[in-house]
């Protein structure tokens, strides 16, 4: 159900129910800069970028809020809320197609984040008991970096808390690169006190995992 609250001139409000999902927006529209406050809700993300063609994570119930800003070549999300699945975050993202190679960058702060549906990684798996062990698990990550190859990312996340992760880890920093196709996830936290260095680094499909 579609409903749109005719408003002057540029303002717009809408509201859109499909397919397990709710979403509502409203703000302003101009051709050279427009903001809308938005919210989105799914019980199936995975299923939910499936109608769109999207390759999103099969993290289950999914949310997110935020303010939109809509310039020539560039998004930006500001304020951003998110929850996916065990994972929720807030923080802000910006999309700059002004360039040939399409950048995604920004910041996150991850209160909760449950790693292995972005990496591809089935529930049912066993968790790896000890870092070497899950370091080991990501070589079998399902990274596929071809749908890729014309976009660069450059993100940088904060993490409090990580689920089904060994170990007390803590003050847990990460910064995802893919640049040209090649991706690489250096790693800084502290686990039970002690000072941990680690990269993740994929080329295609293989990833390459690397610690200390």
């Amino acid at each position: 159900m579609l409903s749109k609250v005719p408003c002057k001139r540029d303002l717009f409000s809408a509201s859109l129910s499909f397919a397990n999902s709710t979403f509502n927006t409203y703000g302003t529209l101009s051709p050279n800069l427009s903001q809308l406050r938005f919210g989105l809700g799914t019980n199936d993300i995975a299923g939910f970028g499936a109608l769109f063609d999207i390759d999103l994570p099969n993290a289950g119930v999914a949310g997110v809020s935020g303010l939109l800003t809509l310039k020539p070549g560039e998004i930006q999300l500001n304020e951003l809320s998110a929850q996916l699945g065990l994972s929720s975050m807030t923080g802000a993202l910006a999309v700059d197609t002004r360039t040939e190679r399409t950048k995604l960058s920004g910041k996150l702060a991850v209160s909760r984040l449950n790693l292995r549906p972005f990496l591809g990684q089935d529930a049912e798996e066993e968790p790896p008991t000890d870092i070497p062990a899950l370091y080991r698990s990501l070589t079998r990550a399902k990274i596929d970096l071809q749908t890729l190859n014309h976009q660069d990312v450059d993100l940088v996340l904060s993490v409090d808390e990580w689920i089904s992760l060994p170990g007390d880890l803590q003050q847990t920093t990460l910064a995802l690169k893919l640049d040209h196709g090649k991706f690489s996830m250096p790693m800084t936290a502290r686990i039970a006190g002690v000072p941990f260095k680690a990269e993740m680094r994929a080329d295609g499909s293989r990833a390459i995992p690397t610690f200390q």
